[in-house]
């Protein structure tokens, strides 16, 4: 087995093992530490959110905003988690946590854009360095 099968194991396994995932108990908290090892970003990945064309790096500063994300997402959609294969259970959890609404992908962006002023929606950015001279007065 490779590693990918091996996590979407281990999460299917958490995710049967825990009958209740409103209430506090060892089987929710295992859950939610399978959740950390196997669908949380350990290195800097580029990630485009959903609706987006751009990418923004993510970095693991980001996976707690991919755990909640995905505990989010499970919590809204348990039956539809149950049924899934472990395999798609696993893309969609990596997926919600990267690049839904309020998974990493939309953190990255939003640390990017912090203290940006003076934007209209819509408008293009360009990014530069600093030390290539240009500058747009």
């Amino acid at each position: 087995m490779n590693t990918r099968e091996v996590n979407s194991a281990r999460l299917a396994k958490a995710l049967a093992g825990c009958p209740n995932l409103d209430r506090p108990s060892k089987a929710r908290d295992n859950l939610w530490t399978v959740l950390w090892s196997t669908i949380c970003t350990r290195h800097s990945v580029s990630v485009a959110p959903f609706g987006s064309t751009s990418a923004v790096t993510v970095t693991d500063e980001h996976a707690s905003a991919e755990l909640i994300a995905a505990v989010e997402w499970l919590g809204g959609n348990e039956a539809t988690a149950r049924s899934l294969s472990p395999s798609v259970l696993l893309a969609k959890l990596r997926s919600v946590g990267t690049q839904g609404d309020h998974g990493s992908a939309r953190a990255a962006r939003a640390d990017e854009l912090h203290g940006l002023t003076g934007v209209s929606p819509g408008d293009a950015l360009r990014w530069v360095e600093l030390d290539d001279g240009w500058c747009e007065r």
